[in-house]
């Protein structure tokens, strides 16, 4: 029996994303409330530009990123992860998160903060070199966010609050 104002469970969920290049993706499914990471597929193939795909049941927000995956034979450049520290978490809006690259390799990398409801808001590309780059959250609302830090196939998720 739901309780007053509980939403009905979705079970056996399905998407199509439409307008999407041919090839492989994977989709990573986030808990709204925790930005916690629920499951990933992979291998998932779109063709004539739609992706198909099963949702993980879920009762209330369930949030999903997908992005080509075109790693088709692991490397050990592949496997390595990209380890970054972001402060303060949580951030004041109008404030700078600041992303601590000095673990990283030398090399280009690109920023990317979705939504909790999987919208890119922002993108910055750096160069990292024993550096703190900064994000400006003047143009964040309140909630939870999940900053991807990328090079090539390489990529790890964070998530951070703006209050």
């Amino acid at each position: 029996m739901r309780e007053k104002g509980e939403p009905t469970a979705v079970v056996n969920g399905a998407v199509s994303v439409n307008e999407l290049q041919n090839g492989t993706y994977k989709v990573s499914f986030y808990n709204c409330t925790t930005a916690d990471v629920i499951t990933t597929f992979k291998g998932l193939n779109v063709q004539n530009g739609t992706l198909n795909f099963g949702v993980p049941d879920f009762l209330w927000d369930l949030a999903f990123v997908a992005e080509k995956d075109d790693t088709t034979v692991p490397t050990l450049e592949i496997a390595l992860d990209l380890s970054i520290n972001i402060y303060p978490n949580p951030v004041n809006i109008g404030g700078a998160l600041q992303i601590d690259t000095r673990n990283l390799p030398a090399g280009e990398y690109r920023i990317d903060v979705f939504n909790i409801s999987g919208q890119l808001v922002q993108q910055k590309f750096i160069s990292a070199f024993g550096q703190v780059e900064s994000i400006a959250t003047a143009g964040l609302t309140p909630g939870g966010y999940l900053l991807r830090l990328s090079q090539g196939e390489r990529a790890t998720v964070v998530r951070f609050v703006a209050q």
